[in-house]
């Protein structure tokens, strides 16, 4: 009789698997890469936010411009001249002039009248006033943002590098925090507008969050990045 069981072979499996130091390494190099991507994520979110500052700073100046086009002059008046504040409820910053009444020159006031502009409108001694001269944040990092005027003034003072311009636009060393110039002749014939928010919950004060600037001449600035 043949033996049945003479061409049977035998195959010996690995059983051997990972080590427990090789788990714990593999464990170890997931939570830096886990870590260092929530770092890198959150960056990357606060700097997008930022986007909102420059555009909504860019659409000012146009009104400005447009507005200066027609009167010959610059103003306060934001919502008057026909700025559009697009992000009411989420908008991170605040932006706009929170904290000077107008000092426009009354003759060069008075031109813009005759060129047609509206008595009443954009007047020339224009006193700050929500949604008219400047708006608040309707939203911000952590739940915390911009809404109220003291806090917008706030922010422009602190750690804030200043005297954007070769000249003096307003009545303060300040431009910065003054924001516009008496219109009278060219060298005061400037604004800065600003924006402010709170876009990383690490930089949760008006003295530390995200602040940009705009000037007449479209020079943007990030004062403080916020984030």
């Amino acid at each position: 009789m043949k033996d049945s069981t003479a061409n049977i072979t035998y195959t010996h499996r690995d059983e051997s698997g990972f080590t427990i130091v090789e788990l714990l390494m593999v464990i170890s190099i997931i939570g830096i890469l886990a870590s260092t991507s929530a770092v890198f994520f959150e960056y990357y979110r606060s700097k997008s936010k930022s986007t909102e500052a420059k555009l909504a700073l860019s659409a000012i100046f146009t009104s400005q411009e447009i507005f200066r086009n027609s009167f010959n002059m610059y103003s306060n008046c934001l919502q008057d001249m026909g700025y559009q504040f697009a992000g009411a409820d989420k908008s991170f910053y605040a932006i706009g002039f929170p904290s000077i009444t107008a000092n426009i020159d009354a003759n060069v006031h008075a031109m813009a009248i005759k060129d047609g502009l509206p008595i009443g409108v954009c007047p020339a001694n224009q006193p700050p006033v929500e949604n008219q001269t400047y708006y608040l944040a309707g939203n911000g990092a952590g739940g915390l943002k911009i809404s109220t005027q003291a806090d917008f003034v706030a922010g422009l003072l602190g750690n804030t590098s200043n005297n954007l311009d070769k000249t003096i636009p307003g009545q303060t060393s300040d431009d910065v925090y003054e924001g516009l110039g008496t219109m009278s002749v060219p060298n005061t014939k400037q604004f800065t507008v600003t924006a402010l928010g709170i876009i990383n919950v690490d930089y949760s004060s008006p003295s530390n969050c995200s602040l940009w600037t705009m000037t007449s001449e479209k020079l943007l600035k990030q004062h403080r990045k916020g984030f």
